[in-house]
């Protein structure tokens, strides 16, 4: 008898919020940021940096729930591109396996968690 196939893997969805007029922008985050989708993440959040001109994004990342070095790059790339654009980017909340996938790469501080 063969074992049961583990479920595929919770397929990455992006929500852009609408931006509030203190000019904070908040994208929500759910799935699995891989090297399949970490260059989608990257897009969406530099397409909404670039058409909104936040001052501040917030990443709801309580839903994704897991994070590889592509994912890490990703979110790296796109803080970078934030601060180019004077906004201050940060997740805001963070499911227990992306904590703990960027304690362990030292970034909590850069995404102010």
């Amino acid at each position: 008898m063969a074992a049961p196939l583990p479920p595929d893997p919770l397929p990455l969805q992006v929500e852009v919020l609408p931006t509030t007029p203190d000019g904070h922008l908040a994208i929500t985050i759910a799935g699995e940021i891989d090297m399949d989708t970490g260059r989608r993440l990257q897009r969406a959040i530099t397409d909404a940096l670039d058409h909104h001109r936040p001052q501040r994004l917030s990443l709801d990342m309580g839903q994704a729930t897991f994070l590889s070095s592509a994912g890490i790059w990703a979110l790296l790339d796109c803080h970078r591109h934030a601060e180019q654009l004077g906004c201050a980017l940060e997740i805001s909340k963070a499911h227990d396996n992306v904590r703990q996938v960027l304690a362990i790469s030292g970034l909590l501080d850069i995404f102010h968690l």
